[in-house]
């Protein structure tokens, strides 16, 4: 399971939406619960404060590959997807985290120290 793109197209601003790309593959065609859950954070590699949860279950396939978008409500500078399925994958939970791009924009524009 990996989350395989997490994209922010244009400035984050509450309100704004952030998509994200998940891959899943399983040894069964059973039925695979998917759980998205959706942070906001000022730390780069920390999840920070949660925005919003998607639960999905799919079955049928040994396959899968989604993509969410979801509209946060809080502000932060570091966007995140984590996603946890049931049953558990080998390799355990999977997250992406971006920099959003209005923060990015602000670093770029200080002079170095």
């Amino acid at each position: 399971m990996e989350v395989t793109g997490l994209e922010q197209p244009g400035s984050k601003a509450p309100g704004s939406a952030a998509t994200a790309t998940v891959e899943v593959t399983t040894d069964g065609t059973g039925p695979v619960t998917l759980v998205l859950t959706w942070y906001t954070g000022e730390a780069p590699g920390e999840l920070g404060q949660a925005d919003g949860v998607e639960t999905l279950t799919r079955s049928g396939a040994r396959t899968y590959t989604l993509t969410l978008t979801h509209v946060f409500e809080r502000d932060g500078c570091y966007l995140s997807a984590l996603v946890s399925a049931n049953p558990a994958p080998v390799g355990g939970d999977a997250s992406r985290q971006i920099l959003d791009r209005r923060c990015a924009s602000s670093d770029e524009s200080q002079p170095p120290a």
